[in-house]
């Protein structure tokens, strides 16, 4: 096995995964003796993946043999409809052309309307068609204009063959590097690889990252909870937002208060002076210059980047929209819409209990929850008690594992004494997601929270529209 591990690294292959049975041998034993087992795989390499648009594997069962049938579907050009609606995506690349920064400008002063987050939110999304439309006639299809510019150096160096580069053969060059340079930074955006600051050109290798993340993402068929499979795109559809539908609805709050009655007070008068006084500019540019540039955007489109490069644009406008809200304002629906986007959480998922959910919130409603945030940070440490590790500066989850741990260990060296000890683990599916807000309400204030803190926490957590993104599509309805 070592020896064909080797072989797969030094040829750069990767498992192409899989869809159907999770083997594709079995040994047709009975009882304790059966044993299943995959041990036929399917393997291509970048080569392979960025030729091919699709590149499926399939395990057919069949009658005779203990083996599956390993199908694999190649398709180079794939004219498929969306799942959903395509949503408008900020592009990194835009800022590397002279006229941008005026493009942008244009296009804010023609699109200002409204006062406070609804306003500027109309602001953004009137700006949308003018970026999409400017970035698609001004960069175009990076490939082909490559091709074309190789093309016409080759034409030029014929022409002067036996004497130097001529201007005109220089200038095609600097063309042709310029265009590299922003086809790196178009891939990079999809690569989401955030490690690699600098260095020679990678973009082979970001577009290697971006076409396997595209392929891990992508669910061409789940297994439904009676175990029957749907391939058909509608049917995918239909069980992603039946499941997330079903997530997200309240069964009803139980009757809690024999728990809150348990809570204890713990925030002192001092900083309850502090978390009440009225938010800052200084807080809200604080908590935008805190977020990664190009971290994946919101329903929106737009990338904190984008706020970060034209603060002077629109930071006014920006801290008057999120301050009239934090200080007493309501925050609109559209600026709380927030995609869902799924994330494997193991090799070749089956169903859709095994993707991660991430919620991808608009960059408006992170700058306002961020300067919350970064109020009540100070009173967490003291406020969450010392086992919860989530949230609180300087702790790890590893100290959960470490409390557990010692927590068993207690227990099985107890030998004395009419009391025992008894211990219970519990799995809880989604728990946060399943969170009644009344009860999240009622603990905040229980902990000594103030009460107008409490009502900005509860406008933002409980006025949400969730779109799930499958395919690159946005599913509305959950």
């Amino acid at each position: 096995m070592r020896a064909f591990r080797e072989v797969t690294e030094d040829c750069g292959l990767i498992d192409l995964g899989f869809s159907g049975l999770p083997y594709t041998w079995d040994n047709r034993q009975e009882g304790s003796a059966n044993v299943k087992e995959r041990i036929d795989r399917a393997f291509g390499n970048d080569g392979l993946l960025n030729l091919f648009q699709v590149v499926k594997v399939k395990h057919v069962s069949v009658v005779q043999s203990d083996h599956c049938m390993i199908q694999t579907e190649l398709k180079k050009h794939v004219s498929h409809r969306p799942l959903g609606r395509r949503a408008f995506k900020y592009e990194n690349v835009w800022q590397t052309h002279g006229d941008y920064d005026k493009v942008v400008v244009d296009l804010w002063q023609k699109a200002l309307r409204g006062v406070g987050l609804e306003g500027f939110a109309k602001t953004l999304s009137s700006m949308q068609n003018g970026l999409s439309s400017w970035g698609t006639a001004t960069f175009g299809d990076f490939k082909k204009k490559l091709s074309n510019l190789r093309r016409e150096l080759d034409r030029v160096r014929r022409i002067s063959l036996g004497r130097g580069p001529s201007p005109e053969e220089k200038k095609i060059m600097e063309r042709i590097n310029e265009v590299l340079f922003q086809e790196e930074i178009w891939i990079k955006q999809r690569s989401r690889v955030n490690w690699l600051q600098s260095g020679d050109r990678n973009t082979a290798y970001f577009h290697a990252c971006a076409s396997q993340r595209k392929r891990m993402n992508s669910i061409s068929s789940l297994q439904r909870e009676d175990g029957t499979w749907c391939d058909d795109a509608e049917e995918v559809k239909d069980a992603v937002q039946g499941f997330y539908k079903y997530l997200y609805t309240s069964e009803g709050a139980p009757d809690m208060q024999g728990l809150i009655d348990l809570v204890h007070e713990k925030v002192v008068q001092e900083d309850k002076v502090n978390l009440e006084a009225d938010f800052t500019e200084e807080e809200v540019k604080r908590a935008l210059f805190q977020m990664h540039p190009s971290k994946a955007p919101g329903v929106d489109g737009f990338t904190a980047g984008f706020y970060q490069r034209h603060w002077s644009l629109v930071g006014p406008k920006l801290c008057g929209a999120v301050l009239g809200f934090l200080n007493g304002g309501e925050m609109p629906e559209e600026i709380n819409d927030t995609a869902i986007t799924l994330i494997p959480k193991v090799r070749n998922p089956q169903s859709i209990k095994q993707y991660r959910p991430i919620s991808l919130c608009t960059v408006l409603y992170k700058i306002a929850t961020k300067t919350v945030a970064n109020r009540m940070r100070p009173v967490l440490e003291y406020t969450i008690s010392q086992e919860q590790s989530s949230f609180v500066p300087g702790r790890l989850i590893s100290d959960n594992a470490l409390v557990a741990f010692e927590c068993v260990h207690a227990m099985k060296r107890k030998k004395k004494g009419k009391k025992g000890h008894c211990e219970v683990k519990l799995d809880m599916m989604k728990a946060y997601d399943r969170a009644e807000w009344p009860f999240v309400e009622s603990i905040l204030t229980k902990l000594g929270f103030p009460g107008r803190l409490v009502q900005i926490i509860m406008k933002c957590v409980s006025t949400v529209r969730f779109s799930v993104k499958v395919n690159g599509g946005l599913l509305d309805g959950v």
